[in-house]
């Protein structure tokens, strides 16, 4: 689990570097941390591998990241933010009607989709994240915060709900919507298209009817 001092997250402890060389090594170190997590979880993970994968020496790990814990916070916090930009890269407009809504959602749950699918790394940061407490409740504030932005857009499309109603639907459809492409993601390939079709079909009707 992560192990963080009081008041004093991870990632500020982690020291960017501002020159050419040590942007290249810092990289180095969160595709090597990637790539291991993919194969082992975050719960084995060791910086003599990331050392090794990487080509970055352990002290030289260490003058960026203070522990393995902060590698992996910074990976989880980079995840959340290509959620957020692949969810408004598409949200482009304001829908005019419910219908309209619906499109755009299966369109951004299409591009969620197909963005984890493109990444092999992206499995194993997914279960990673799941798998750590500190982690995941990060990732559960990113998908609130998200819900409120697109709450932004959409706000009066469903004169039924008032905000608070709205933003808790949104978060609970992106929430669901994790399994449905963790499912995806280890199906047969053949089997994706549908089982991402009937996924939505199901996450759309719950996101009528929660309540």
């Amino acid at each position: 689990m992560m192990v963080e001092s009081e008041g004093t997250p991870a990632q500020q402890l982690t020291r960017r570097p501002r020159q050419k060389r040590g942007k290249e090594k810092f990289e180095a170190i969160l595709d090597a941390t990637k790539s291991v997590m993919v194969e082992m979880g975050s719960v084995g993970l060791r910086i003599q591998d990331i050392s090794a994968r990487s080509g970055v020496s352990v002290g030289g790990i260490y003058q960026y990241f203070p522990s393995k814990e902060a590698i992996v916070q910074e990976i989880a916090d980079r995840y959340n933010d290509w959620i957020g930009a692949l969810i408004f890269d598409v949200l482009q407009y304001s829908p005019e009607n419910a219908e309209g809504f619906e499109d755009l959602f299966r369109a951004i749950f299409q591009a969620y989709a197909q963005a984890h699918l493109n990444d092999q790394n992206s499995l194993g940061i997914f279960l990673c994240i799941s798998s750590e407490r500190s982690l995941l409740q990060r990732s559960m504030q990113a998908s609130q915060d998200h819900a409120e932005r697109v709450a932004d857009l959409t706000d009066g499309l469903f004169p039924g709900w008032d905000r608070a109603e709205l933003v808790r639907r949104l978060y609970l459809a992106m929430v669901m919507s994790r399994p449905l492409i963790e499912a995806a993601m280890v199906a047969p390939e053949a089997e994706r298209a549908v089982m991402l079709d009937t996924g939505f079909d199901l996450l759309i009707t719950s996101f009528r009817q929660a309540g």
